[in-house]
């Protein structure tokens, strides 16, 4: 079997082409979805809009390419049990490792998408657990990201289509670009974090130096 080897359920695709379209669309459109919210949750980060575009309206348009992207998942899903060609029981969209169609790649979409699940409840209980909890738990959206592309490539049976290949190198090409740029970004803000403490240690009499000692 080839990384790319679109050979499987193309007879499927004939007896049902409606709902196995609709499955493969669905597919395609959550994996799309997921990665526009990481890149608008990097671009947040690095500041790249900078005053362009309000933090607020960037933040708003994450959240909702999130709900978008799960809704299409949700979708994905439904109509993969549905499918009577392909193996796929309700208990496997739930439990990795359960699916009779391309067993591990089809375990790590179920991963990718219970990560996603946790990550989009996260926004809810931002306040409940913390910024900084909140932010540790935002982290798992690059593992959930890449588990979802190793989904989309090893168990899509469209990956073997010349424009689903160059959607995932765009894909992952921009991904990884705008993570370069938010790590370089956050690296020329340290320094300017750490001169704070020597700050307050020259100069004692200030609010914060005295509430210290």
């Amino acid at each position: 079997m080839t990384m790319f080897e679109p050979a499987t359920l193309t007879a499927a695709a004939t007896e049902l082409p409606t709902q196995w379209l609709l499955a493969r669309a669905s597919g395609l459109l959550a994996y799309t979805m997921l990665t526009l919210t990481v890149v608008a949750g990097l671009t947040l980060r690095a500041r790249l809009l900078g005053r362009v575009v309000s933090p607020k309206i960037v933040t708003a348009i994450h959240r909702t390419l999130s709900f978008v992207g799960f809704g299409a998942l949700a979708l994905h899903a439904m109509l993969l049990v549905l499918d009577t060609s392909v193996d796929v029981p309700l208990v496997a969209v739930f439990i990795p490792g359960l699916a009779g169609y391309r067993t591990l790649a089809t375990s790590l979409g179920v991963v990718a998408a219970e990560l996603w699940l946790l990550i989009h409840l996260s926004f809810r209980l931002r306040r409940r657990i913390g910024v900084a909890r909140w932010r540790a738990l935002h982290m798992l959206s690059f593992p959930t990201w890449g588990l979802a592309a190793l989904h989309g490539i090893f168990a899509g049976s469209d990956s073997g289509q010349p424009w689903v290949q160059q959607m995932y190198v765009v894909s992952i090409v921009t991904v990884l670009f705008l993570v370069v740029v938010r790590s370089g970004s956050r690296a020329a803000r340290r320094p300017g974090r750490a001169a704070s403490p020597a700050s307050s240690t020259r100069h004692p009499s200030s609010p914060s130096a005295a509430n210290a000692a």
